[in-house]
C-alpha cells in the first residue's frame, strides 16, 4: 500500500515521524513538516483512514489531531513544536512538546504567546497546561492569580515556604475541631505572633501544614528550618 501524490522521500519522512514517539524512536521531521505532507496527501486525494493504515496506526485521531493542532495553533510557534523527548527541547531551549501544543492550542492566539513563553520559564508539563486552560475558562480569577495558585501547586513561590507533615488530632486536638478556615486563621495568627518572620499565608490540614514567609530575604538554612519546626510545634501544642 501507498499514497497518492507523495514523493518516496516524503513516504519515509511521514512513516518515521508520526506515532514513533510512542515506540521510544526519534521523529525524522518535526510535526509542522509532517503537517504540510498530510495536508499534501489529502489535497491529492488520500483520506484520513487512508494515511492512518499506511503508517500502520490503530486509528486516524493522530492524523486529525496534527492537522487540528497547526491549524489552530498561533504560526509563530509552529516551528517551536517536536515530538517525543524532552531532553531534546531541554537542550534547545525554546521547543515544547506536541502535546503541550495541543493544550496551548485551544486557547487565543493572543493567550497562547502568553502561555508558552511561561512554559518554558516554569517547564509546565501538558497537564499543567490543561488545568491553567480549564481554570481560565470556569473561574473568575486573572490569569496573575492562576499562574501564582499553580506555581504553588509546585512549591514554586518568590518567597520561602515550609510545609511538613503534621498529627493535627494529637498536636492540637482543639484547633483540629474547628472547620478548615477557621483553623488556618488561627494558624496565621498564632505563626504571626510567635515567628520572628512575617507571613504571607498558611495552610493547616489535620496531617500537614503549609507556610509561605513574606520576605523574599528570609533564606534559612538547614539548621534554621529544623529549629522553625520544633518552634511551630511548641506553638501549636501550647495553644492547640
Amino acid at each position: 500500500m501507498s499514497l497518492k501524490g507523495l514523493t518516496e522521500n516524503e513516504l519515509y519522512k511521514l512513516k518515521r515521524s508520526i506515532g514513533v514517539s510512542n515506540r521510544n524512536k526519534k521523529a525524522e521531521i518535526y510535526p509542522y513538516e509532517a503537517n504540510e505532507i498530510l495536508l499534501k496527501a489529502i489535497e491529492k486525494g488520500n483520506s484520513r483512514k487512508d494515511i492512518s493504515d499506511y503508517l500502520n496506526l490503530t486509528s486516524s485521531t493522530m492524523i486529525g489531531r496534527t492537522i487540528a493542532l497547526f491549524k489552530n495553533l498561533e504560526p509563530s510557534l509552529h516551528k517551536k513544536v517536536v515530538y517525543g523527548s524532552r531532553r531534546h527541547r531541554l537542550i534547545k531551549g525554546d521547543l515544547i512538546g506536541f502535546q503541550q501544543a495541543v493544550e496551548l492550542s485551544k486557547l487565543d492566539l493572543e493567550m497562547q504567546i502568553k502561555l508558552y513563553q511561561l512554559v518554558l520559564k516554569e517547564r509546565y508539563s501538558w497537564g499543567e497546561i490543561l488545568s491553567i486552560k480549564q481554570l481560565l475558562q470556569r473561574s473568575n480569577k486573572s490569569f496573575e492569580d492562576i499562574i501564582k495558585e499553580m506555581n504553588e501547586r509546585k512549591g514554586k513561590t518568590p518567597t520561602f515556604q515550609l510545609i511538613d507533615n503534621i498529627s493535627l488530632k494529637d498536636v492540637a486536638p482543639n484547633i483540629f475541631s474547628v472547620k478548615q478556615d477557621d483553623r488556618n486563621k488561627i494558624f496565621f495568627k498564632l505563626m504571626s505572633e510567635n515567628l520572628n518572620e512575617k507571613i504571607q499565608e498558611v495552610y493547616l490540614g489535620s496531617a500537614t501544614y503549609k507556610i509561605i514567609f513574606a520576605s523574599e530575604k528570609f533564606k534559612p538554612k538547614s539548621l534554621d528550618i529544623r529549629k522553625l519546626k520544633q518552634d511551630i510545634l511548641k506553638v501549636l501544642e501550647t495553644h492547640g
